[in-house]
C-alpha cells in the first residue's frame, strides 16, 4: 500500500509542477514587463527595493551588482524605503516592482529613490491600476498614468516610457480570476484558468493591442521607466 501511495503522491506532485509550467500568464504578468523594462536599465549597481522573497533577483542580477532591501528581514539590507541607508547617487538602476500600492507615502518613497539614484540612472517600476485588495503589509492605492507621472516628476525624474500591462479584457479577466480563484489548483489552472486567460488575452490584443489609448483609460497596471 505504501508503494501505491508513494506512486500516487509522485504523480500528483509531477502534475502540479507540469501545470505551473504550462500556465499561460498573458500580457498582464508583471514579470514579463520587468524583463522588458531592463532594456532601459543602466548596468552597474542595482537596488531592488521592496524585494521580498527576491522574485526579480534573477532578472536584475544580470545588470550588475545586485542589492535587495525590504522592511522585513531576509534581504541584503533591512530598511524602510523612506530612509534608505545609502549615500546620495549610489545606484545606476533601481527596481520598484509591485510595491508602490503598499506605501502610505508614495511621494516620499520616490523622492528617496531619486536621492540614491545616480544622475542619468534609471528607475524601473510596475504597479497596478486594478488589482484586488491584498493587505500585506498594507494596501493603500491604485495608480493612473497621470498619477505616476506626477509622482515621478515631483521626485525630479522624467518618465522615459509608460506602458499598460493590459487593457480592458485583461482587467475583466483579473476581476473574474481574483474573485473566483481560478488560479487556485492544478486542475483549475489547466482546465479553467488557461483557456479563459487565452481567450481574454487574445481579445485584449485584437481589440486594444494590450494598450488602452482611449480618453477614459482602463488598464490592469503600468510598467514605467524613469
Amino acid at each position: 500500500m505504501s508503494q501505491i501511495y508513494n506512486l500516487l503522491l509522485t504523480i500528483v506532485r509531477s502534475f502540479r509542477k507540469l501545470s505551473f509550467k504550462l500556465t499561460f500568464t498573458g500580457y498582464g504578468d508583471p514579470v514579463k514587463h520587468v524583463r522588458r523594462l531592463t532594456q532601459y536599465a543602466q548596468k552597474g549597481k542595482v537596488l531592488d527595493v521592496g524585494a521580498g522573497s527576491g522574485a526579480y533577483k534573477e532578472i536584475l542580477s544580470g545588470l550588475g551588482t545586485y542589492t535587495s532591501v525590504d522592511i522585513a528581514p531576509g534581504c541584503d539590507v533591512t530598511a524602510s524605503i523612506y530612509e534608505l541607508p545609502f549615500p546620495d547617487e549610489s545606484f545606476d538602476t533601481i527596481g520598484l516592482f509591485m510595491v508602490l500600492e503598499h506605501l502610505a507615502e508614495p511621494k516620499k518613497a520616490l523622492q528617496e529613490c531619486s536621492r540614491v539614484l545616480k544622475k542619468g540612472g534609471t528607475l524601473l517600476l510596475t504597479t497596478p491600476q486594478y488589482w484586488h485588495f491584498h493587505s500585506w503589509p498594507n494596501d493603500y492605492f491604485r495608480y493612473t498614468k497621470e498619477g505616476l507621472r506626477y509622482l515621478c516628476n515631483n521626485a525630479n525624474m522624467e518618465i522615459a516610457e509608460m506602458k499598460s500591462m493590459g487593457g480592458p479584457f485583461i482587467v475583466l479577466f483579473s476581476v473574474i480570476d481574483v474573485n473566483m480563484r481560478l488560479y487556485g489548483g492544478s486542475f483549475r489552472r489547466l482546465l479553467v484558468y488557461n483557456p479563459l486567460m487565452l481567450i481574454f488575452n487574445t481579445l485584449d490584443l485584437l481589440i486594444f493591442q494590450h494598450h488602452d489609448n482611449r480618453t477614459e483609460s482602463d488598464s490592469v497596471g503600468w510598467a514605467v521607466s524613469a
